[in-house]
């Protein structure tokens, strides 16, 4: 064991000739015991898993120590090989929680019914759910409604698109929401928004808690799109007293090319007030006022 230990980080891959994903049974054996043994260290704060079926979930969450878990590409299995831990259950609480895929979130929901779960999202600060089925989302999101301050969604496919299923109405404390819709088309994540914003209100009043709205998307400064999506920010109730935030992490701008996006892109959200805007550093020329951050 290694007793100072803080993150433990298990990712598999492809294997080139069969094109599968490795399972737990087929890391070496040693290496399975190691890891039973680090995740009874009180040091360890986070675990990840990427990429790996047939993970013994069920133990993983009878160990009340971890606040930060992230899983991808994951499936569960019961090792009957696997230590016992008898710990009372919800003893921990995670702080935060990492979700990719359906079958991975799935997966993490069932473990964490089981009798004897040690782990609670009750007190869960942040939350990030990628490509993941409606009901499941919904279910976690119900799982930490009273705690979680940062949600961030990506939505990677129009299955992911239906925006009915998200009510965030509920979430007593959120304070910030980031919605990633790069890997999905312009107008889709347009209509999204609409309808999350502005035909049903799935976000809090003006009187919530949210203070910040944050949007990440490869639409190019020059797409007509902006113009709808100016109109949407503005013209939503929910966001009247809300800080907005455009993530344009990858998008090339000069300070006159960032200048006249802001008044020709979105300038009902620049009268506005109340937003920034995130560029790419390799790219903007310092001394516009339109830039408030760089990233990259």
């Amino acid at each position: 064991m290694l007793p100072r230990l803080q993150k433990l980080s298990i990712a598999g891959g492809f294997s080139s000739r069969e094109c599968k994903t490795p399972t737990w049974n087929s890391l070496d054996e040693e290496l399975r015991a190691f890891i039973y043994d680090q995740l009874r260290s009180p040091a360890l704060a986070e675990i990840s898993f990427d990429f790996i079926h047939g993970i013994p979930l069920d133990y993983f969450v009878s160990c009340a120590q971890p606040q930060n878990i992230h899983l991808k590409d994951v499936t569960r299995s019961i090792d009957p090989e696997s230590p016992t831990l008898s710990l009372s259950p919800q003893t921990g609480h995670l702080k935060s929680l990492s979700l990719i895929g359906t079958v991975t979130a799935s997966t993490f929901i069932d473990a964490m019914r089981t009798p004897g779960c040690s782990l609670s999202l009750t007190r869960l600060r942040e939350l990030s759910i990628t490509h993941i089925d409606s009901v499941i989302c919904q279910t976690v999101l119900d799982m930490c409604a009273e705690s979680l301050e940062i949600f961030k969604l990506v939505l990677m496919s129009s299955a992911d698109c239906d925006p009915s299923f998200m009510n965030l109405t509920h979430m007593k404390k959120l304070r910030s929401f980031h919605l990633n819709y790069h890997l999905i088309g312009h107008k889709t994540g347009a209509e999204w928004l609409q309808n999350f914003l502005i035909v049903e209100t799935y976000l809090q009043t003006t009187q919530g808690p949210l203070n910040k709205l944050t949007l990440e998307g490869g639409l190019y400064i020059h797409s007509a799109m902006w113009n709808t999506i100016d109109d949407i920010l503005v013209e939503a109730p929910c966001l009247q007293n809300v800080h907005v935030c455009l993530c344009l992490p990858n998008i090339p701008a000069t300070t006159q090319e960032a200048f006249n996006f802001c008044q020709s892109g979105i300038p009902r959200l620049a009268t506005r007030g109340n937003f920034s805007i995130l560029w790419s550093q390799r790219y903007v020329e310092k001394g516009s006022d339109y830039i408030a951050k760089t990233v990259g």
